[in-house]
């Protein structure tokens, strides 16, 4: 009996869990723009250079990476909550899983960046770990832009060459047409 009640009492306590990492997840917006700055903690500025730059980089990869900056964590993983916004607004393509999350919590100051089954045979947990451990200065000095573009930079760097948008093209009535 103390058996079942240990398991039942274990069982009620991840599901609670579970549940508070998706209540502090809103549902995504109509259009999803790569910069999500709960925190208000980017000038309009700072926000349309970071949003243009991973938009570009989509378009010529299509690897969607979303910055998530929120306050605080309250007390729970930021590994779980970005793995879990990521897969409930469904960043990255469907058979490349390409998507990348970097959610930033400022109050805390962590960051976690998880990414798609496809992006991790070339990025890795030990290469997200030693990019965090190199922008950190930069967030404990709250230097938040620097922060957010040198983690792209980053990604950027040990991403080239793996993921390049394919053109298609269609031949119609004798003319190339390009499909997007």
């Amino acid at each position: 009996m103390k058996t079942i009640i240990k398991i039942v009492l274990f069982l009620f306590i991840i599901s609670n869990f579970t549940i508070q990492a998706q209540n502090q997840i809103p549902n995504p917006p109509y259009k999803i723009y790569p910069i999500q700055d709960y925190a208000k903690i980017l000038s309009e500025k700072e926000r349309l250079l970071l949003n243009n730059k991973l938009i570009s980089y989509y378009k010529k990869t299509s690897t969607e990476i979303i910055v998530i900056i929120i306050h605080n964590l309250h007390g729970e993983d930021p590994n779980i909550i970005a793995n879990e916004w990521g897969q409930k607004w469904k960043i990255g393509k469907l058979y490349k899983n390409n998507g990348i999350v970097i959610l930033i919590s400022i109050d805390d100051k962590k960051i976690s960046i998880q990414n798609g089954y496809g992006i991790e045979p070339y990025i890795t947990d030990i290469i997200t770990g030693n990019i965090i451990k190199k922008v950190n200065p930069y967030l404990k000095n709250r230097m938040y832009y620097q922060t957010i573009n040198s983690i792209v930079n980053e990604l950027s760097k040990f991403l080239k060459h793996h993921f390049k948008k394919k053109i298609m093209f269609q031949k119609i009535h004798g003319f190339l047409v390009y499909l997007s």
